[in-house]
């Protein structure tokens, strides 16, 4: 499962994250790729910057689509599921 969403206060101006400096990052959007991971994964990445992993290219090539039109990513654990990768949360 993948969950992929723009979190923004009422205001639609603010990232309302406890602490957006210990689990956010930037990325360049125009930079973003998506390749396989041997036989396990694919995953998206700016340079040396992995964003997040996938299952399948066609998930790995909507959430190149889905990051594209942000600059920032926050990974947020209390929002994974057990025993999953933390749900990610792009941000402008």
């Amino acid at each position: 499962m993948y969950i992929f969403e723009s979190w923004r206060d009422p205001s639609g101006i603010d990232t309302p994250l406890p602490d957006p400096h210990q689990v956010c990052s930037s990325y360049n959007p125009a930079n973003l790729v998506h390749e396989s991971v041997g036989s396990r994964d694919w995953r998206v990445r700016d340079g040396r910057h992995v964003l997040h992993y996938f299952d399948t290219e066609q998930d790995a090539i909507n959430g190149t689509l889905v990051l594209s039109t942000y600059n920032r990513i926050c990974a947020v654990e209390s929002l994974a599921p057990p025993d999953d990768y933390p749900a990610h949360i792009a941000c402008a």
